[in-house]
């Protein structure tokens, strides 16, 4: 027995020896007084002290204990009375200042020599696990009470277990009616889609779900679009937890945005103007279809290219570079205006595109073809300073005659008085004439030209249109060639203006003594007036513009009196009719203007 007992005894020490050299416990001795006297190199290590320090006597209780647990006699007593200390978790002090956590159990071994034997277990990393435990409940709890995430607990048969109020508020039932189990989860999720079976299958499987969108019916009808994460609770085959957010508003803004964008699209694509994006290298990096008007390549063989890449002529390249440059580098909008080689103009707005940073990203370029407004706005000022001259004239011969009127009367010349006033009179009419030509194209313009339409013989028109301009222009012979009677439904007072317009054109632009032709006849439905004289004719180039406003040429080139209205107004007034008007001429030997009118004036029917 005895034998048995020091092979046991041996067996304890060679089991302690063991323990002290596996550093898994700290352990040291020391006295009463709480001067270390030798410890273990796990225990060193745990305070950061030397074996040295130790033999030394520099390490003791009282330098690793915090300050508000000193003194320790009463701990010191304690351990006196029971022979050993109870086991708590406790802080102490290392070398460097810093605090362990550990436990400490601690028996006296000797009495009389006051020895005390300390095991310490090291729980630093348990007391980190218990900080992030109590984060994340926090973070947890935090996160349920946010109003921001709808959280949910649920089983497979359907039913929600519990769920925080974001959730209630996202699909309108209360806490109440679902612990009830009146609404079932799966119920809710819209027949359309089918993503959450393949998911809870793959849950419960354990495999990872990933977030994904859907729609669950809310409590009034209607669909919310959401955004939800779940995952089977640990160790759970029926049990599981959701994030729920709801992306309704999000979704139905990308609807918007994508709406718009659709329209943006259709706009682009189909406007006049050309629209191009450039990125910072002057490359394009979008072209709407417009730019084949004036390129005619396919867009692909224009995107990632520059306009020196396109074959643009280097002046305009370098020009528009150079307004690219500024808008990078100003960030700032600017207007550009360039004359093609082809003699067309062009004006480009170019507006930054910023990135989320504050950069100008690319630039925008809305490029419209300024071509016809640069003509108008040249016609416009040649137009006021024709106007100008034109009013200017017979204002300062009606002066003059004025001023002879008065000379003569003064010297008792009637004769001589009612001469000049005949003249005067002439270039007020004339003036009067230029007014109500400027008031036609207004009115014309603005719509305001309405058709009076009545039934009347047609020959009677042109006899007193012949005799009008016959008093006028005395120079010239009007041959009015024969023709049959016949009733016409037209505007009398506006045909009257057309007809005497071609007359007086004529009698203007031939040769003192020359003949002038109007005939009339009639086909089918329609009728046709013909004037034709022997001028000198109209050049084939200018031949299709006598009908622009504004336009002035006679056959020699050189600008005639008058606005250049006339024609311009007769064209409207037939077209008004549902007519045609037209010129044929030959130059050097007379030119013929042809009006071609319904008989019955009967505008519904008449199409062109």
């Amino acid at each position: 027995m005895e034998e048995m007992k020091v092979d046991s005894t041996g067996l304890f020490f060679q089991s302690f020896r063991t323990l002290i050299k596996s550093g898994a416990v700290g352990i040291s001795y020391s006295n009463l007084s709480g001067v270390i006297l030798n410890a273990n190199q796990s225990f060193l290590k745990l305070f950061g002290y030397t074996k040295l320090e130790v033999k030394s006597g520099k390490m003791s209780w009282q330098l690793l204990t915090p300050h508000e647990y000193l003194p320790l006699p009463g701990a010191v007593e304690n351990l006196k009375k029971s022979g050993n200390s109870p086991v708590l978790p406790k802080e102490y002090l290392r070398k460097d200042g810093s605090r362990v956590s550990a436990l400490i159990i601690s028996a006296v071994l000797n009495h009389a020599k006051a020895e005390v034997i300390n095991f310490l277990f090291d729980i630093s990393d348990t007391k980190l696990l218990e900080e992030h435990l109590s984060v994340m409940n926090k973070n947890y709890q935090s996160i349920w009470n946010s109003g921001i995430v709808g959280i949910n607990f649920w089983n497979t048969d359907g039913y929600i277990l519990d769920c925080n109020d974001a959730y209630t508020d996202i699909l309108g039932y209360t806490k109440e009616e679902i612990k009830r189990g009146e609404v079932k989860w799966f119920d809710m999720v819209d027949p359309a889609i089918n993503k959450y079976k393949a998911g809870i299958e793959a849950a419960v499987l354990g495999q990872s779900v990933k977030p994904y969108e859907t729609r669950h019916r809310h409590k009034d009808g209607g669909y919310r679009d959401l955004m939800i994460m779940y995952t089977m609770l640990y160790g759970s085959k029926n049990e599981g937890i959701s994030l729920v957010i709801d992306i309704t508003d999000k979704k139905q803004a990308e609807m918007r945005l994508e709406r718009t964008t659709e329209r943006m699209r259709k706009i682009t694509e189909n406007m006049e103007d050309m629209v191009t994006i450039h990125d910072r290298d002057f490359r394009f990096v979008y072209v709407s279809p417009a730019i084949q008007t004036v390129t005619n390549l396919p867009l692909s063989d224009i995107i990632g290219k520059t306009t020196w890449d396109m074959g643009t002529h280097p002046a305009i390249c370098a020009y528009f570079d150079k307004c690219l440059s500024k808008v990078f580098l100003e960030k700032t909008g600017t207007v550009a205006e360039y004359k093609n080689i082809d003699g067309r103009h062009f004006q480009s707005v170019l507006t930054p595109e910023f990135d989320l940073n504050g950069e100008v990203e690319n630039v925008l370029v809305v490029t419209r073809d300024i071509t016809e407004m640069k003509q108008q706005i040249q016609q416009r000022e040649s137009f006021v300073s024709m106007v100008s001259h034109e009013l200017k004239s017979p204002m300062t011969s009606l002066k003059v005659y004025l001023q002879m009127t008065e000379r003569s009367l003064l010297k008792g010349d009637m004769e001589g008085a009612k001469n000049f006033i005949k003249k005067a009179n002439a270039h007020a009419n004339r003036q009067v004439g230029l007014i109500n030509h400027l008031l036609e194209v207004a009115r014309n313009d603005s719509g305001k030209i309405t058709l009076n339409f009545t039934e009347f013989n047609i020959a009677q028109l042109v006899n007193e249109c012949v005799e009008i301009t016959s008093l006028q222009y005395n120079h010239n012979h009007i041959t009015v060639h024969p023709y049959s009677d016949f009733i016409v439904k037209a505007d009398y007072e506006r045909l009257m203006q057309v007809i005497v317009n071609l007359l007086s054109n004529a009698s203007r632009y031939s040769s003192r003594g020359s003949e002038i032709i109007i005939s009339l006849s009639s086909y089918q439905d329609r009728f046709l007036v013909k004037v034709k004289d022997s001028g000198q004719g109209i050049p084939e180039d200018k031949l299709p513009f006598i009908f622009d406003r504004f336009y002035r040429a006679t056959e020699d080139g050189h600008s005639s009196s008058g606005l250049g209205l006339g024609l311009y107004i007769s064209a409207q007034i037939v077209e008004k009719h549902h007519g045609q008007i037209w010129a044929e001429s030959i130059p050097k030997v007379g030119s013929e203007f042809f009006v071609e009118l319904p008989l019955n004036g009967d505008i519904d029917r008449i199409k062109y």
